[in-house]
């Protein structure tokens, strides 16, 4: 009996430890559902939506990869864009944060950095500040306005000699530090 268990614990052990070694989802079902959201964007966005959040559940920095490349003209749908919040910030894996916050600042797409930007509202620590400094300095204004709000709700004492540079900055251009300003009174 003993022996039966024992062989028992000990088949059943690396299924039991894959999914903490190797992520939560076999390569096969990555590349599979990588193929159809590839193939479903724009004919079923819908169907690529649940797609998109069930690739999210491998919460690995293979992942976040791979949602930050998606394809671009995809960006256009509201639906697509909210699977992908919705699977950003559904990862909380040290090694999807990792990659999150790495990448907010140099992703291609700026509504990709945005939700990037967007996602580090609940992560903590100085890389997150250093992230967020960096984007201050996008090109993409709606970009430097997330970076401008989630650094301003950190409110973390060594981010207020970016933010008011940056606030300096923007008000020179009188309209955008307008807008940068009634963006802060609403944090």
């Amino acid at each position: 009996m003993r022996r039966t268990i024992a062989a028992i614990i000990l088949a059943t052990l690396p299924l039991l430890i894959a999914p903490v070694v190797f992520g939560k989802l076999s390569d096969e079902k990555f590349e599979q559902l990588k193929r159809k959201i590839n193939s479903t964007l724009r004919s079923d966005p819908k169907s690529a939506c649940g797609d998109i959040l069930e690739i999210a559940k491998d919460d690995s920095e293979r992942a976040v990869k791979y949602l930050i490349g998606i394809n671009r003209r995809a960006l256009d749908n509201h639906d697509i864009i909210a699977a992908l919040e919705q699977a950003f910030t559904s990862m909380r894996s040290d090694e999807a944060r990792r990659k999150i916050i790495a990448s907010a600042p140099k992703a291609v797409d700026y509504r990709i950095r945005i939700l990037l930007i967007d996602t580090m509202k609940m992560f903590s620590g100085p890389d997150v500040q250093d992230a967020l400094v960096r984007c201050l300095d996008d090109r993409h204004e709606p970009v430097v306005l997330s970076a401008l709000r989630v650094l301003g709700v950190k409110g973390t004492v060594t981010a207020i000699e970016p933010l008011i540079q940056k606030m300096e900055e923007l008000s020179k251009k009188n309209e955008s530090g307008s807008r940068i300003y009634l963006s802060l009174i609403h944090i």
